[in-house]
């Protein structure tokens, strides 16, 4: 933490980095697309087990965020601060809890 920077927006930038190494860690191949060369030894992990394990620490890191302050925060910080929480989310909807696209097809009934 910097000598300007207050206690909600370290811990806020900490989880902007938490959310951008779990969700490029579960997809290293959008990283790549991305211009980010830190994940390209990894490969995509397409199983429901790394969908909902990844799901489940965006959503940790969602609840995380919303519980910051928003007193001392810059203009910049408050989007981060409110864009965070929606792109911990995920998508939407999905037949699984998902926090990318689906990676599985839906069993036929």
């Amino acid at each position: 933490m910097s000598d300007t920077e207050t206690a909600p927006a370290a811990e806020l930038a900490r989880l902007g980095e938490a959310y951008f190494t779990a969700q490029h860690s579960y997809d290293p191949y959008n990283a790549t697309l991305l211009g980010v060369a830190e994940f390209d030894g990894m490969s995509f992990d397409p199983s429901r087990e790394a969908s909902e394990r990844t799901a489940r620490e965006l959503a940790g890191i969602g609840r995380q965020v919303r519980e910051i302050s928003t007193a001392d925060l810059t203009s910049a910080q408050l989007v981060d601060h409110g864009s965070l929480p929606r792109s911990s989310r995920g998508p939407g909807p999905t037949p699984s809890t998902r926090c990318g696209p689906p990676t599985h097809r839906p069993k036929a009934t």
